[in-house]
């Protein structure tokens, strides 16, 4: 019931392009409590997936001395979900973190 309840949460949450580090730190949280639920690294890294091009702007911006609170909270809970699903699959992670890494 946990994990559908996140999984659920995590798909309405879903980042466009566009999307700001609210909309990306929500989406990443949700998806780490889908893959703490699941044990199911997969599902992380497809949401890492959805993460790289909002989460390109954040990171440089953070990178340039430019961030918000926010950004760094959003990339804080980006590393988090990727840090977990390295510890699983690390090669996948790199990959579906692309350019990012």
């Amino acid at each position: 019931a946990e994990a559908g309840a996140a999984s659920a949460i995590a798909a309405r949450l879903r980042p466009t392009a566009g999307a700001g580090p609210a909309a990306v730190r929500g989406f990443g949280d949700a998806v780490l409590a889908v893959v703490e639920a699941t044990a199911d690294a997969s599902r992380g890294l497809a949401g890492l997936v959805d993460l790289r091009e909002p989460l390109a702007a954040i990171l440089e911006r953070c990178e340039a001395g430019a961030a918000e609170n926010v950004d760094w909270l959003a990339a804080r809970s980006s590393a988090a979900l990727a840090a977990r699903c390295a510890a699983r699959r690390p090669r996948a992670t790199r990959e579906a973190l692309g350019p990012l890494v």
